[in-house]
């Protein structure tokens, strides 16, 4: 992948509405990006502590009909 923040010239608060989080975020992982020469997997979710959640994620649109 080629610099498509940096030739799209979006700003980080773009970015961050694009992937539903903060722009600190987002500069975060330009950081983290840039200071590893560009090595995409240091931007992946590292394995965390404790007990997983009992109750995965679902998307909003399964709570929909439910709705009133």
């Amino acid at each position: 992948m080629k610099g498509t923040i940096q030739d799209s010239k979006l700003s980080c608060d773009d970015v961050a509405q694009l992937h539903g989080t903060t722009p600190q975020t987002i500069a975060r992982w330009i950081h983290a990006f840039n200071k590893t020469n560009g090595d995409i997997s240091v931007l992946k979710d590292k394995d965390k502590s404790g007990r997983r959640p009992r109750v995965q994620d679902r998307p909003s649109s399964l709570a929909e009909p439910w709705r009133n």
